[in-house]
């Protein structure tokens, strides 16, 4: 049946032909990556609810947002050069089903902190080298960023392939980030997620930035 001309269409999705908009894929992130809540832990509460949604279904919408937010990493990525100094941790991590790679091989989460002092920038990333003697200096503040990253691993334990642990990367990344300029995260996800499929230039990419953004404009309403 054709749309009448003042009757808007479907709202644009981050995940086409899904069933995971923005508010919920913004919950499973946060829920996984800041509160340490397993995708497991995350469907038995589904089921409880009476909603239908596999572990299966939330991992790939996790590895498919992830992948939707690679520009916003890499501007992350240059903005982590702006500031005077960059501050570096790592922790281990087990991750499954690496080519090559036996499971029980260890591999690292990288943080780096840096960025202007009053817009700081945390970026993880998933190394698969056991051996690094580059990248040792440690402080407070960069042992602060790792620490939500070990807190979750004891609940998760491992990471079930290489992609699923890049999309863990990005998820600390936004979300560490989106706190340490004052950002709620799960209104800064659900916002770049709702926001992502209208940018058109690189400035609309660059105004996702959570330094670029009042906390005040992703304030939740009881319309939401």
């Amino acid at each position: 049946m054709p749309q009448r001309q003042d009757c808007p269409g479907p709202p644009v999705q981050l995940i086409p032909k899904s069933n995971a908009t923005a508010g919920p894929l913004a919950h499973i992130a946060v829920s996984k990556f800041a509160d340490g809540l397993t995708l497991y832990r995350q469907q038995k509460i589904f089921d409880r609810l009476g909603i239908e949604i596999s572990r299966a279904a939330t991992a790939k919408w996790l590895i498919q947002a992830a992948r939707c937010c690679a520009l916003l990493i890499a501007l992350l990525r240059q903005e982590i050069r702006s500031g005077p100094l960059i501050n570096i941790d790592e922790s281990p991590l087990q991750v499954l089903n690496e080519a090559g790679r036996r499971n029980t091989s260890k591999s690292y989460m990288w943080v780096y902190r840096g960025g202007g002092p009053d817009r700081p920038v945390l970026l993880y990333q998933y190394h698969c080298y056991v051996e690094d003697g580059r990248l040792r200096p440690d402080n407070i503040l960069v042992e602060n960023a790792i620490r939500p990253f070990v807190v979750g691993r004891k609940n998760w334990l491992f990471a079930g392939s290489p992609e699923g642990a890049a999309a863990s990367a990005t998820f600390f990344s936004l979300i560490e980030t989106a706190k340490a300029n004052g950002l709620e995260p799960y209104g800064y996800l659900r916002h770049i997620f709702k926001q992502l499929p209208l940018v058109q230039t690189e400035q609309d990419l660059r105004d996702l930035l959570p330094h670029n953004i009042h906390p005040d404009d992703i304030a939740l309403t009881a319309q939401d």
